[in-house]
């Protein structure tokens, strides 16, 4: 799951490299691979794309990125993530993996990316996302926040285990939640069972 800095033609341009960079690293998909790998080769080539060189000046375009690598032979999973987090639910235990607060791009203190081991279970549910959800304000001028969406996320979960049924339930809660405002922010949850 990806969200990429900009809007309209600059969000565009992101997204197109963003995708075309992931092909071409993917080619060499290994069961050596691990997903941090993956984040820091499109950092790579981001930077070497775009020539960023933290100068104060220049434009700051990357993305934050969460890449997860699931084998469902050993019912093991690693993610990593660039700013973006994971959400793995088990039953009605939600258990958060954070990401490293660095985006896939130039960054004044660029961290390494990290891997973090998820043992899973037939019917366990994994959520990725973008930030746009948590950060939408509401007719009061409040957001919707992390916190919120671990809830909502846990509750819709209880509720139904459709796809369908969990993305009507996701988007009425946020036609609730914002009422009149505009949506702010790109909003992208991508929820996948373990079967």
């Amino acid at each position: 799951v990806a969200d990429c800095t900009g809007h309209g033609v600059p969000g565009a341009f992101m997204s197109m490299l963003g995708v075309s960079f992931l092909n071409e690293i993917c080619v060499d998909f290994s069961a050596e691979t691990h997903p941090a790998q993956i984040l820091e080769d499109m950092r790579r080539k981001v930077i070497s794309t775009l020539k960023q060189t933290n100068n104060p000046a220049e434009q700051k375009d990357g993305m934050d990125m969460g890449v997860c690598i699931l084998n469902l032979k050993t019912m093991k999973m690693q993610f990593a993530g660039a700013n973006n987090g994971m959400y793995h639910v088990r039953g009605s235990v939600l258990t958060e993996y954070k990401p490293v607060r660095c985006p896939i791009g130039i960054y004044l203190k660029l961290k390494p990316f990290e891997n973090r081991d998820v043992d899973i279970q037939h019917g366990d549910y994994v959520y990725m996302f973008s930030d746009g959800f948590a950060d939408q304000f509401s007719h009061d001028n409040q957001k919707y926040t992390s916190r919120r969406l671990k809830e909502l996320i846990v509750s819709i979960n209880e509720k139904t285990k459709s796809a369908s049924e969990q993305a009507s339930l996701l988007n009425t809660a946020l036609e609730l939640w914002r009422g009149d405002n505009e949506q702010l922010d790109d909003i992208l949850i991508g929820g996948y069972q373990i079967r």
